[in-house]
């Protein structure tokens, strides 16, 4: 294993185990430290450090997220009772992810509210249409966050290349996911895509050779947005939000996961999406 230097590397590493499981066949043993250890040619000690300079950096950030929303998360999530939902890719279920991030929050504050976590690393929106009733519907949601399309819309770098999933075949699925959990009566948050730096994911992928083109963001994105206004959902619209972000918004090593400064700012984001959408639920805006 590389020497790790600074949580960048914890990331990558963290989301190089999780990709190495899915690629074997085995995303079962994702979180299961002595089989993963075992399994990849990993100390458990060394695994074990890599989770907990993730936890530490998660903490620190739902803190930051807190001490802004703090006292209005107490307003508006105290002694509520419902189901949230969490539909996505490596994007939700990272430990730096900013979906992560505000979960973490109401799993320590608010353990009355249910998290259902059914974000898959690596997953199509095709995917996820497969295990949607064992993961999400059986449990019948009443809120459910939905990011998907970043895996959708990558590329193998040769001349002829397509999208993983085109974009009709997208919205085909995306509408299917929404109706079907509509059906509970539940609301949807989508999430429009963050940006890539196309050439960093590239080096960061070289053995796979996936890429991506500047031009299929505004596509799925824009299929994201009609969507949302058509089936009535709430959309959180990180390309909107970005644009007052300052700094890197993509890791420099890996060139499609975000930055833990721009996971942060999309928390704080995220969250006032969140509660917004939660006092409208309870009949409170």
């Amino acid at each position: 294993m590389k020497q790790i230097g600074n949580v960048s590397d914890y990331y990558d590493a963290y989301t190089n185990i999780r990709f190495k499981s899915y690629d074997q066949g085995v995303m079962w043993m994702e979180d299961n430290i002595p089989l993963l250890a075992k399994g990849f040619d990993y100390t458990e000690k060394e695994i074990e450090d890599i989770i907990s300079a993730l936890k530490f950096q998660v903490d620190e950030m739902a803190e930051t997220v807190r001490s802004e929303y703090g006292e209005r998360m107490e307003k508006v999530l105290t002694e509520k009772n419902f189901r949230f939902a969490i539909i996505g890719c490596s994007f939700s279920s990272e430990y730096l992810s900013y979906v992560n991030v505000v979960t973490d929050l109401l799993r320590r504050y608010y353990p009355q509210i249910e998290v259902i976590d059914a974000a898959v690393t690596a997953e199509t929106v095709p995917q996820t249409m497969a295990h949607l009733y064992n993961r999400v519907l059986r449990y019948k949601p009443d809120l459910c966050s939905i990011y998907m399309g970043i895996n959708d819309m990558r590329r193998n770098r040769d001349v002829y290349t397509k999208n993983n999933v085109s974009p009709r075949e997208f919205a085909r699925d995306m509408n299917y996911i929404i109706d079907m959990v509509k059906q509970y009566d539940s609301q949807v948050i989508l999430h429009t895509l963050t940006p890539c730096n196309i050439p960093a994911q590239e080096r960061g992928v070289r053995d796979k050779r996936w890429t991506y083109r500047i031009d299929d963001w505004d596509v799925f994105n824009g299929v994201i947005r009609e969507i949302a206004e058509v089936k009535d959902c709430v959309l959180n619209d990180q390309t909107e939000n970005l644009k007052a972000f300052e700094g890197d918004v993509n890791i420099p090593e890996n060139g499609l996961h975000l930055t833990k400064e721009a996971q942060e700012f999309l928390a704080k984001h995220f969250m006032k999406v969140l509660l917004d959408t939660v006092e409208t639920m309870f009949g409170e805006r």
